[in-house]
């Protein structure tokens, strides 16, 4: 959950299982291009800090959504890490094929 201060500050507080956090776009264009986020909305998931899965997720994949949260939600961390492992066997996978074809 994100708090905001008395002084406008944007505070995350670590509450149960799950944590979500919201990047400005406009102000973190860096940031945005590192964690591949090439749409707007998106949602990606981590996991001991390495990415899990991620979309972009606008309001016709909400329910995409709620069933990710909850598939993650019911793995273990070995599970998690595994998932982890997969995505980005298949994003090397991806990028190799798109250079292969150009």
């Amino acid at each position: 959950m994100v708090v905001r201060d008395k002084y406008g500050i944007d505070n995350v507080v670590v509450e149960g299982d799950v944590r979500f956090a919201e990047i400005e776009f406009g102000a973190n264009k860096e940031l945005c291009n590192h964690l591949d986020i090439t749409k707007l909305p998106t949602v990606n998931f981590y996991s001991q800090g390495d990415k899990v899965d991620g979309f972009p997720c606008g309001p016709k994949k909400l329910k995409v959504l709620l069933e990710k949260i909850a598939q993650f939600r019911d793995m273990s961390s070995r599970e998690l890490q595994f998932e982890a492992e997969m995505n980005k066997g298949l994003a090397l996978s991806a990028m190799v094929l798109k250079t292969l074809q150009h």
